[in-house]
């Protein structure tokens, strides 16, 4: 083969061989996860791992409804509020009523939903009772 032949044969196999190449190194996009929000009511909570149960209620068929446990990650990126006020996930307890916003991280084991953001509300105390005034008895002042 003379030196301009395998010139030209060269030159037709560099394109072919760059397309295989980028075919194999490309990979499908991830999809984007969506935010969305989660509202229900705390079941379980393991401050320790940051992992939170909470159920949630949806509407089935007939005008029933019927829960569904949804699988909980808190972060150390999350931010968790308790009656509008910063707080961690250590205060949260079971029964609370939540309002999560985040996204759901699908794993191959499990399906979780990663907060970004807790709005937890906890049932406060009354507040105790003011002191009344008591009525005034006797002449405070006296004219003459």
């Amino acid at each position: 083969m003379d030196p301009e032949t395998r010139w030209k044969s060269a030159a037709a196999t560099l394109p072919l061989g760059a397309l295989l190449l980028s075919l194999a190194a490309c990979k499908p996009p991830v999809p984007v996860n969506q935010y969305v929000m989660v509202v229900g009511t705390v079941a379980a909570c393991l401050p320790e791992t940051g992992e939170m149960t909470v159920r949630v209620l949806r509407a089935a068929s007939g005008g029933r409804t019927k829960t569904k446990d949804v699988y909980c990650t808190v972060t150390s990126d999350s931010e968790v509020y308790i009656n509008d006020a910063f707080s961690s996930i250590e205060r949260i307890e079971i029964g609370n009523e939540v309002e999560l916003i985040g996204y759901r991280e699908h794993d191959a084991r499990l399906e979780r939903f990663v907060v970004r953001f807790a709005n937890v509300i906890q049932p406060l105390p009354a507040p105790p009772l003011p002191d009344l005034a008591a009525p005034r008895t006797g002449s405070a002042s006296s004219e003459g």
